[in-house]
């Protein structure tokens, strides 16, 4: 047994990425929240997004990380996720933010900066407080800041997805 851990989390870190057999979006305690999230998460993928309407998008699956003093998550992407979230659930201060590549750096930084844009930065901190929810494209590649603090940062992933996955991920959807 891995005990909460993958490739991705560095340090200090834990996941239950690995066990979508008592996934959160199936567990009656996120109940609300996810009927909350899935209809915001479904409002900016057709709305926002302009993907099809077509077809049902559903939890393809859910998560949660911990990450005690010194622990990330290194830089990754959620493939054919057609929306992602990070949901704060235990945040303290200075424990770290999401980071987002920006996903045209090596064509801006091709180029000569005006006077008017000289901020070219390839990552980029989205600042969050407790209880914040980010949704971003699961193609978007992104890390989290190392927790700087004593107290735990605790974050609660989902995917939505219109397709089967392969195992060990389960369709699955709210309760």
């Amino acid at each position: 047994p891995n005990y909460g851990k993958n490739y991705l989390e560095c340090g200090d870190a834990y996941t239950s990425v690995g066990n979508q057999h008592v996934s959160p979006h199936v567990h009656p305690a996120f109940r609300d929240f996810f009927i909350w999230q899935h209809g915001r998460a479904l409002e900016i993928i057709k709305n926002y997004y302009q993907l099809t309407q077509e077809v049902d998008y559903v939890v393809g699956n859910s998560w949660a990380n911990l990450h005690k003093q010194g622990g990330r998550t290194k830089e990754h992407c959620h493939g054919m996720s057609a929306i992602s979230t990070v949901a704060y659930i235990k945040l303290p201060k200075n424990s770290g933010n999401t980071e987002f590549k920006d996903p045209n750096f090596n064509l801006r930084s091709l180029h000569e900066r005006s006077d008017f844009d000289q901020g070219l930065l390839e990552w980029c901190e989205i600042p969050a407080v407790e209880g914040d929810v980010l949704f971003f494209p699961g193609w978007m590649q992104h890390r989290s800041q190392p927790n700087l603090v004593s107290e735990d940062r605790w974050i609660l992933s989902t995917n939505y997805v219109n397709f089967n996955l392969i195992p060990p991920f389960r369709l699955g959807n709210i309760i």
